[in-house]
């Protein structure tokens, strides 16, 4: 049976098997992340390094991992040697550089769990950001007696208002409850028991992926 959390300090930490079969499912899109294993026993340091390389920005990670400072082309890092070494070992990821063959790692997880590892697979980031205006409303037609169609637009209709400030209790929608550690006019970062996310604001309470408590 899978565990649910890996590294000392807790760096990536599940809640349940669903969320472990998730993640599963989000990183192996290879162009999402990209494991490294490093033998730096080679080069005369203590011993060899897993990590996730993350290649799309960490506010749309799962809020699963705990990250380090990325350079380059890499946004960020998930430094974890057991949880990279189960994901190589257990769950047939290909690493340092090889893209992932996803049915040979559908293939190592259970049948009750398929669909929801489908449904990290194909998702398009947590908290993703795609269009920095609102969207219009759809348009509304007003047909009065004997008058021609009008159509009516309603332009970049103004997104409800969050109150939430620096300090307050906000929760997950898989549970876990945080406090705010900072808050600016698009992103919000929320503390958690064993790591830091970072949101987009208001966008996150909108979709349901963080609500007020």
């Amino acid at each position: 049976m899978p565990r649910l959390r890996y590294g000392s300090k807790g760096q990536v930490s599940f809640r349940n098997l669903s969320e472990y079969y998730y993640a599963l499912g989000f990183l192996a899109d290879s162009s999402r992340a990209e494991l490294r294993w490093e033998h730096n026993e080679d080069q005369g340091a203590w011993g060899s390094e897993g990590r996730i390389h993350c290649l799309i920005p960490e506010s749309r990670f799962p809020a699963f991992f705990s990250f380090t400072a990325g350079r380059g082309n890499v946004y960020a890092r998930i430094n974890c040697n057991d949880y990279v070494g189960t994901l190589i070992t257990e769950h047939n990821f290909s690493y340092n550089g090889a893209w992932n063959n996803v049915e040979k790692i559908k293939s190592t997880v259970p049948e009750q769990y398929i669909q929801v590892f489908m449904e990290g697979y194909k998702s398009t980031g947590v908290r993703e950001y795609k269009d920095p205006d609102p969207k219009p409303t759809p348009q509304k037609i007003i047909t009065p007696p004997k008058v021609n169609t009008v159509v009516v637009r309603e332009e970049n209709p103004k997104p409800p208002e969050i109150k939430v400030k620096v300090g307050d209790s906000v929760q997950h929608k898989y549970g876990n409850i945080g406090k705010v550690i900072s808050l600016d006019e698009k992103y919000i970062k929320v503390e958690f028991e064993d790591k830091q996310s970072t949101f987009q604001f208001p966008k996150a309470f909108i979709d349901g992926f963080l609500k007020t408590i």
